[in-house]
């Protein structure tokens, strides 16, 4: 995981200074756990010092009250070795207590928490001798015992008579040591946890950074080919045009022979579709580019559907179809004339290319808020399955009925999206077998589209 980041981050160098997520990504991983790690160690090291301050003032307190003890007692020693049994158990962490007098040369152990040792003569008698040097002073001497860490503390005490009473202890450190281990331990796994989830956080920041600069190149790659399109499809349409225009010419040429007529005319007909196919790729070009601008406005919707009518008219004649129009009401809609004319026509016209028998109606209708055209046509119906497929790009109806009808398959999505940018919809009704409803629902020019 680790790897995978530090290649990332290696390969996004360049993008440093222009990608913040890079540097978030590189504060999460590298500072912020050190910062962690180093404060921690330094709030454990506070709470060891003060643990030990705490322990030193703990000792000192005991040592001046078995001190004040001797004093008041008289150095009873009875009265000591009761505080002292007292003392060993009410402190588990105190292994060893005693009180040592000095005879001569000699320290004896007068009493202690373990009764064994009393009246015994201490071999080891360093530590009394620097604490009478150091007179009402605990001297403390750390040490270790298989790891765990002891202190032996000595306080020096003087009777009226001259006599030196020196007050041993001995403190185990080993539960105060493990528990800090354990806390120790413990705020690793948490700050590892938390550098788990910032080390992920951390990739998830650089791959959103992958998927922004791929998204980046992708909509310079999608301006790149739009513009493509655009003027490739501007520069065939001058070609087509010419080609339409001189084969019109020897059509219509009384002079020119019949097979020429007839290859004119076939070339006039294969321009004409090729120049349907060209102007369907500008407006895909268009519209994923967003440069298909509307202007809306009211527009008489009778009116534009009936310049579609006559439009289609020579084409339902020629495939000896009925094309008719009803519903004359004027009604004024909030769209783009130049498009609901496209939407219209595309529409119409796809109805009587799948219609061989009957005809196409152009129903027009209204309620409150909104106008229905509904064009209807005899053909040979759509299935369910491919009526949710209809408005997809490059989807044509595949059955025995289209086998020979051509088409890319672009005319119903561009239809739908120009509609959509209209505030209108389409929808399909359709029975196989019977016919097709292609249903488009436009706003009223007195309808506010939020």
């Amino acid at each position: 995981m680790i790897d995978t980041l530090l290649d990332r981050l290696s390969q996004g160098k360049r993008y440093v200074t222009s990608r913040p997520s890079l540097v978030i990504a590189f504060i999460l991983v590298a500072i912020i756990p050190v910062v962690f790690l180093y404060s921690g160690q330094q709030f454990l090291e506070a709470g060891r010092a003060n643990q030990d301050k705490l322990q030193r003032d703990r000792l000192g307190l005991l040592h001046d009250s078995l001190v004040q003890l001797l004093h008041f007692s008289q150095y009873d020693i009875p009265v000591v070795q009761s505080a002292i049994s007292e003392i060993k158990t009410l402190n588990a962490d105190i292994t060893n207590i005693r009180v040592v007098k000095q005879s001569g040369t000699d320290f004896v152990v007068v009493a202690s928490g373990d009764l064994s040792e009393v009246g015994k003569v201490e071999e080891q008698v360093t530590i009394y001798q620097s604490s009478a040097v150091r007179f009402n002073e605990s001297l403390i001497f750390p040490y270790f015992i298989s790891g765990d860490r002891f202190w032996q503390a000595v306080r020096s005490s003087q009777a009226a008579d001259g006599t030196f009473y020196y007050i041993f202890t001995e403190q185990s450190f080993r539960s105060i040591d493990n528990y800090f281990a354990e806390s120790e331990r413990s705020a690793y796994i948490l700050l590892g946890l938390v550098y788990i989830g910032l080390l992920l956080l951390a990739l998830w920041q650089v791959r959103q950074l992958d998927y922004q600069v791929l998204y980046t190149r992708l909509q310079k790659s999608g301006a790149t080919r739009d513009q493509f399109t655009q003027s490739v499809v501007h520069e065939l349409r001058t070609p087509l045009t010419a080609i339409r225009g001189y084969s019109s010419m020897i059509a219509e040429d009384a002079n020119a022979l019949a097979t020429s007529k007839e290859h004119a005319t076939k070339i006039q007909t294969s321009s004409e579709r090729l120049l349907l196919l060209v102007n369907d790729l500008l407006d895909v070009a268009r519209l994923q580019s967003g440069k298909l601008k509307m202007q809306l406005e009211a527009v008489e919707l009778v009116e534009v559907a009936h310049d579609v009518v006559i439009e289609l008219t020579p084409l339902a004649h020629e495939r000896h179809l009925t094309l008719s129009l009803k519903g004359t009401e004027s009604l004024k809609v909030l769209a783009d004339g130049k498009r609901l004319h496209q939407v219209l026509l595309n529409l119409a016209s796809n109805a009587l290319k799948y219609t061989t028998e009957g005809g196409v109606e152009i129903e027009i209708s209204s309620s409150s808020t909104e106008a229905l055209v509904r064009i209807k046509d005899t053909g040979a119906g759509i299935d369910a399955e491919n009526q949710a497929k209809l408005f997809a790009p490059f989807f044509r109806v595949e059955n025995e009925h289209t086998a020979e009808i051509t088409g890319t398959g672009l005319g119903m999505w561009i239809t739908k999206e120009i509609a959509t940018q209209m505030n209108a919809k389409v929808a399909i009704e359709s029975i196989k077998g019977i016919g097709t409803h292609v249903i488009l629902r436009i706003p009223l020019s007195s309808t506010k589209v939020g």
